[in-house]
Protein backbone atom coordinates (compact mmCIF):
# COMPACT_ATOMS: atom_id res chain seq x y z
CA UNK A 1 0.00 0.00 0.00
CA UNK A 2 0.88 3.75 -0.81
CA UNK A 3 1.04 5.94 1.91
CA UNK A 4 -0.70 8.95 0.45
CA UNK A 5 -0.27 12.58 2.05
CA UNK A 6 -3.36 14.59 1.67
CA UNK A 7 -3.31 18.41 1.36
CA UNK A 8 -6.30 20.44 2.67
CA UNK A 9 -7.69 24.20 2.35
CA UNK A 10 -9.92 25.18 4.65
CA UNK A 11 -13.18 27.00 4.09
CA UNK A 12 -15.91 27.80 6.29
CA UNK A 13 -14.91 25.60 9.40
CA UNK A 14 -14.81 22.55 7.19
CA UNK A 15 -11.26 21.07 5.17
CA UNK A 16 -11.53 20.37 1.84
CA UNK A 17 -8.91 18.23 0.19
CA UNK A 18 -7.14 20.52 -2.59
CA UNK A 19 -7.27 19.63 -5.95
CA UNK A 20 -3.29 19.46 -6.55
CA UNK A 21 -3.99 16.57 -3.39
CA UNK A 22 -5.80 14.82 -5.87
CA UNK A 23 -3.44 14.88 -8.50
CA UNK A 24 -0.19 13.64 -5.82
CA UNK A 25 -2.79 10.68 -4.77
CA UNK A 26 -3.60 9.54 -8.32
CA UNK A 27 -0.12 9.72 -9.39
CA UNK A 28 0.98 7.57 -6.56
CA UNK A 29 -1.18 4.76 -6.31
CA UNK A 30 -0.94 4.31 -10.69
CA UNK A 31 2.80 5.45 -10.22
CA UNK A 32 2.85 7.93 -12.49
CA UNK A 33 5.75 9.75 -12.69
CA UNK A 34 5.43 13.39 -10.92
CA UNK A 35 5.61 15.65 -13.05
CA UNK A 36 2.83 14.32 -14.78
CA UNK A 37 -0.12 16.82 -15.96
CA UNK A 38 -3.48 15.62 -14.72
CA UNK A 39 -6.58 17.80 -15.88
CA UNK A 40 -9.30 17.54 -13.92
CA UNK A 41 -12.69 17.53 -15.76
CA UNK A 42 -15.28 17.02 -13.18
CA UNK A 43 -14.23 15.64 -9.21
CA UNK A 44 -16.78 14.25 -6.80
CA UNK A 45 -16.32 14.66 -2.85
CA UNK A 46 -17.58 12.85 0.48
CA UNK A 47 -17.64 14.10 4.04
CA UNK A 48 -15.92 11.56 5.50
CA UNK A 49 -16.01 13.13 9.29
CA UNK A 50 -13.60 14.47 11.95
CA UNK A 51 -9.91 15.11 12.29
CA UNK A 52 -8.72 16.85 15.67
CA UNK A 53 -11.92 18.12 15.66
CA UNK A 54 -12.15 19.55 12.09
CA UNK A 55 -14.87 18.43 9.35
CA UNK A 56 -12.94 16.81 6.43
CA UNK A 57 -13.65 16.07 2.80
CA UNK A 58 -11.75 14.38 0.64
CA UNK A 59 -12.43 13.40 -3.33
CA UNK A 60 -13.94 10.13 -3.87
CA UNK A 61 -14.81 10.16 -7.84
CA UNK A 62 -12.88 12.17 -10.30
CA UNK A 63 -12.65 12.64 -14.22
CA UNK A 64 -9.73 13.17 -15.65
CA UNK A 65 -7.36 13.62 -18.58
CA UNK A 66 -3.90 12.40 -18.87
CA UNK A 67 -1.80 13.21 -22.47
CA UNK A 68 -5.34 13.77 -23.94
CA UNK A 69 -6.72 10.41 -22.52
CA UNK A 70 -9.84 10.16 -20.64
CA UNK A 71 -10.67 8.39 -17.45
CA UNK A 72 -12.78 7.34 -14.58
CA UNK A 73 -10.88 7.14 -11.23
CA UNK A 74 -13.45 5.59 -8.44
CA UNK A 75 -12.40 3.29 -5.58
CA UNK A 76 -8.44 2.79 -6.06
CA UNK A 77 -9.35 1.93 -9.71
CA UNK A 78 -8.46 4.20 -13.12
CA UNK A 79 -10.76 3.66 -15.91
CA UNK A 80 -10.45 4.21 -19.61
CA UNK A 81 -13.42 6.54 -20.96
CA UNK A 82 -12.99 6.68 -24.62
CA UNK A 83 -15.53 9.70 -24.74
CA UNK A 84 -13.47 12.25 -22.28
CA UNK A 85 -10.88 12.12 -24.63
CA UNK A 86 -9.65 15.75 -26.39
CA UNK A 87 -10.01 13.70 -29.57
CA UNK A 88 -12.72 11.51 -29.57
CA UNK A 89 -13.32 8.84 -32.96
CA UNK A 90 -10.74 11.60 -34.91
CA UNK A 91 -12.89 14.89 -34.20
CA UNK A 92 -11.00 17.50 -31.74
CA UNK A 93 -12.92 18.51 -28.67
CA UNK A 94 -13.09 22.33 -29.72
CA UNK A 95 -14.93 20.98 -32.86
CA UNK A 96 -17.16 19.40 -31.09
CA UNK A 97 -17.49 22.42 -28.48
CA UNK A 98 -18.10 24.74 -31.40
CA UNK A 99 -21.26 23.04 -33.12
CA UNK A 100 -23.25 22.89 -30.33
Amino acid sequence: MIDQVFTFRERDGVLYETEESLRRRIRAEFLFPEDLDIDLVETSTAELGELHGWAYSVFSEATVRVKGKGYRWSGGMLVRVLSLDEEWWGVPMEDLEEEE
